[in-house]
Parts: structure tokens; C-alpha cells; sequence
């Protein structure tokens, strides 16, 4: 698959981690779940398939199958951020959240940024109003060498002003300009601290898809 040009998808991944579920021959778990890479892929349950990701392979997989099959993808040179951006993703799903964050920092140390996965760990902690682990989440992204992206910025925020951190939300949509490269700063801070201190958190949102128009040069549409 990888040498004709194509990277696999979900459903590989889930039916390759159902085999190392099904395989591992010191647990119990996964003949009880009756987990299988047939059942992932029979026509039968394909509108189920989501269901079946999240209530059976997510949930019972240890992070050591994770680990074996990360080594697999990396002999056939498959896309390690493309299976972290699954997997992490799926583990913010149902609920693993801390496993999601030790497999998001594990790739981050490594020099990679699998872009959704830091989203999903940091919206997770946004919905759940944890503001000061989204604000270590953003640090860490930064401290290893990658700028967060919009939709992370924009989670944050949401989070910190929901939270009546008005001060903080400031600062993070000036970061977000100075980390764009965008000049024209002051111009802009007024409009900043009047969309930060309304009671509509969802314009604070329209400013970012606008700043994130002027870094792609795209004419903006007010």
C-alpha cells in the first residue's frame, strides 16, 4: 500500500490493533471482547464502525500495542503522525485522556507534530474548563519547537474567557499574531480587548479565522 503511494487509514489501523488485541496471549481481555480484525471489517457493521472503535479497540487497547505497532509503520514507512493523529484522537473519544496526553508528548520529544492529536488533548481539557492544563499543553507544544495551531489557540481562548481570565485571553490572541508574523499588532489590540470582553466568545473566533487569512495572504472577508 505504501509503496504504491497511499497511507493507511482508520480502519487499518483499527484492524491492525485489533490484531495485536487479539494476539496478546497474556490477556484475557481481548478474547472476553471477542475483538477481531473480521469484525472490524465486515460490511455488515460498517455503520457501526464508529461505535465499535470507541466501545471495544480504544478502550481495551494497552498502550504497549500502541508502542509494537508505532514500529511496524515505521518499518514499512508508513506515517507515524497520520497513526498518532488516530489514535489520540480516538483516546480523547472515550474518555483516556491521559494516555492520549503520554502518546502526544512521546511523539512531540520525538520532533514530530501530529497536529489533531494536540488539538483534541487540548479541547478536551478546553470542554472540561481545565484553562491551566490547556495553558501547559500550549507551553509544551511551544517548548519543543512547533506552533500551536488556530484551532488550538482558538480552544484555549474560548477557555480562559469562559473562565473569566480575560487577561490571559488577551495574551494568547496577541501570541497568536506574534507567532504569525503579523505586524501591524497595536492596530489591532484594540479590537482585540473589545471581542475578548464580550459575552460572545464565538467572535473571538471570527478575529482568528480573520488573522489566520491575513498569515495565508488571502483577501479577508469581513
Amino acid at each position: 500500500m505504501v509503496k504504491n503511494g497511499f497511507q493507511p487509514n482508520s480502519r487499518v489501523y483499527s484492524a491492525l490493533l485489533a490484531g495485536f488485541i487479539s494476539s496478546n496471549k497474556t490477556t484475557e481481555v481481548a478474547h472476553s471482547r471477542s475483538i477481531s480484525p473480521l469484525y472490524v471489517w465486515s460490511p455488515s457493521t460498517a455503520e457501526n464502525y464508529d461505535v465499535c472503535v470507541s466501545s471495544n479497540i480504544l478502550k481495551e487497547m494497552d498502550l504497549e500495542h500502541a508502542f509494537k505497532l508505532r514500529v511496524e509503520i515505521e518499518k514499512f514507512g508508513g506515517s507515524v503522525s497520520d497513526f498518532y493523529n488516530f489514535l489520540i484522537v480516538g483516546l480523547c473519544e472515550v474518555g483516556r485522556i491521559v494516555d492520549a496526553e503520554h502518546l502526544t508528548k512521546d511523539i512531540l520529544r520525538q520532533g514530530s507534530y501530529p497536529e489533531k492529536a494536540c488539538f483534541s488533548v487540548i479541547d478536551w481539557h478546553s470542554k472540561n474548563s481545565n484553562c491551566n492544563e490547556c495553558l501547559k499543553f500550549l507551553d509544551l507544544i511551544l517548548s519543543n519547537g512547533f506552533v500551536p495551531s488556530f484551532a488550538s489557540y482558538s480552544s484555549v481562548i474560548h477557555c480562559m474567557h469562559t473562565k473569566g481570565n480575560i487577561k490571559e485571553a488577551q495574551r494568547l490572541l496577541s501570541d497568536l499574531m506574534k507567532y504569525n508574523n503579523i505586524g501591524d499588532a497595536k492596530a489591532a489590540l484594540p479590537h482585540i480587548e473589545f471581542l475578548v470582553n464580550t459575552d460572545e466568545p464565538e467572535k473571538c473566533i471570527d478575529l482568528l479565522k480573520l488573522i489566520e487569512q491575513m498569515v495565508n495572504r488571502e483577501r479577508p472577508v469581513i
